[in-house]
């Protein structure tokens, strides 16, 4: 009795340590045998672009603001800021040098890029 129990306590170890599939065994390399194990599968993650802006982005987005900055700053009606927002946005968008990336990049996110970019910089040099 105690050898069965040797020679099963081997075999359960053999079997841990063994990461080969045994061709020999028909249900081992069975496609049926695979599907119907009760292991999920491990779902395969899409990598999401980055939301980080690079500093190429953020030169385009102080190139373009800079040259609205007047407009900007006598403008006092919400609605024609907005529009001269749209124009940035739209400046951004059909610009050849900015990335697909900065291109697709909503008017509400380039604008709240540029209030913290305009926020840091207050805090640093003004």
């Amino acid at each position: 009795m105690q050898s069965q129990i040797l020679a099963l306590n081997e075999a359960i170890r053999q079997e841990k340590s063994s990461s080969s599939i045994d061709c020999n065994n028909p249900v081992a390399i069975s496609p049926d045998y695979a599907t119907s194990t009760s292991i999920p599968p491990t779902p395969i993650r899409a990598s999401k672009p980055s939301n980080r802006w690079t500093s190429t982005e953020i030169r385009i987005l102080i190139k373009e603001v800079k040259e609205h900055q007047q407009a900007l700053q006598k403008v006092k009606d919400p609605r024609e800021k907005g529009r001269i927002w749209d124009n940035i946005v739209s400046n951004i968008q059909s610009s050849n040098v900015a990335s697909l990336v900065l291109k697709e990049r909503s008017k509400a996110s380039i604008q709240q890029k540029w209030d913290t970019v305009f926020q840091k910089y207050r805090e640093y040099f003004l």
